[in-house]
């Protein structure tokens, strides 16, 4: 049964609750705002709030860390801040879940602000907190403080816990001590695909492309399914390798657990594809994947960019006829700059085709 189903049945038991006039508790509450979290609905999440709000279950600590969990997923940050202060009582739950949906929306610095305004009133962190704490370190390329908490980290007991590890292999790696990164990654007890992803991703960043295939190698032998994050990964060191061959063994892989035409995995195998000069087949990749994005779009402009102006223009038109927006990495292509002017222009000629949303600077 599809994830969007399966956490549609919690949202349709709610509202059948709602016209029978059932009041709802603490735990229904929490499980339909989980629900509504994991397919981002925004629409729902309001009418949950609205209702916990009617019977004063607002103020209620797991309901809560409930809301702010659902608002950190829809991105709305600003109304999970709402809900955290208007709590009287906080414990370690609802600070971990500010500090979460920071980390998860890419606000390093507020985790940091958040984490020390949470020690500063006694609450002691626990492995949920060293995650988002770590990850922060991580996009911030802080290791002086990553290095601290690693060693708060062992003073607690925590290092055996396979989140905590997994936090520290990423942070290292993120902040280019891959050695580290690595010593930690052998440590990891039970490796699940975020520990061979931290570890892949690190070394593909760092180009180290030999070091990456042989764990990339080790992962699939030791049975453990490379996911969309870790064939990317790979492709991508395929790409900088422009090793047409390895990328087409990996090509095979992403059919065989059929992630061939996913967003992540498929825009690589576009990306690889076209890098190693076979752009046709970077082509029917493209045309296969059921849903366009930009990402996949860029790829293929890129690669008709390097020799076929026109074909890039074209698809160009296309993105922006499928209502797709252009990012920074459309236009940092060569002939970017001859597209970006193009763009300009066609928003002045014809500016409701271009409303605000399409700005990116």
């Amino acid at each position: 049964m599809p994830r969007e189903v399966m956490n549609g049945k919690p949202v349709e038991f709610f509202q059948n609750m709602r016209k029978a006039g059932v009041k709802s508790t603490r735990s229904t509450l929490g499980s339909v705002l989980s629900a509504i979290a994991s397919l981002v609905n925004l629409d729902y999440g309001f009418q949950v709030h609205a209702q916990a709000t009617k019977q004063g279950l607002d103020s209620n600590v797991y309901v809560g860390s409930s809301l702010i969990n659902m608002y950190a997923k829809c991105q709305k940050m600003e109304a999970a801040k709402e809900v955290f202060d208007y709590l009287d009582e906080k414990n370690v739950v609802l600070w971990n879940a500010m500090l979460g949906g920071h980390a998860q929306n890419g606000y390093a610095s507020e985790v940091l602000e958040l984490f020390f305004r949470m020690r500063n009133l006694g609450f002691h962190p626990d492995e949920f907190t060293y995650t988002s704490i770590l990850s922060a370190c991580g996009c911030l390329k802080n290791l002086e403080m990553g290095r601290q908490l690693h060693s708060c980290i062992i003073k607690n007991k925590l290092e055996a816990n396979l989140f905590v590890g997994n936090a520290l292999v990423d942070m290292y790696a993120k902040t280019g001590d891959l050695d580290e990164a690595r010593q930690q990654f052998e440590l990891l007890r039970n490796c699940d695909n975020v520990s061979w992803n931290a570890i892949i991703v690190g070394y593909v960043q760092e180009e180290n492309e030999d070091e990456a295939f042989k764990l990339f190698w080790r992962m699939n032998s030791n049975g453990t399914v490379p996911d969309e994050v870790s064939l990317a990964s790979i492709l991508s060191a395929c790409a900088n390798l422009r090793s047409l061959n390895k990328g087409m063994q990996v090509h095979c892989l992403s059919v065989k657990y059929g992630l061939e035409t996913s967003l992540y995995s498929g825009s690589s195998l576009i990306d690889m594809y076209a890098k190693c000069g076979a752009i046709g087949t970077a082509c029917e990749v493209f045309v296969s994947m059921p849903e366009r994005s930009v990402v996949s779009t860029n790829a293929l402009i890129a690669g008709f960019a390097q020799n076929n102006l026109e074909k890039a223009v074209n698809l160009f038109h296309f993105m922006l006829s499928e209502g797709l927006k252009p990012s920074e990495v459309t236009f940092s292509c060569p002939f970017g700059c001859m597209l970006w002017t193009f763009y300009s222009e066609s928003r002045k000629a014809n500016p409701l085709l271009y409303t605000e949303n399409w700005a990116f600077i």
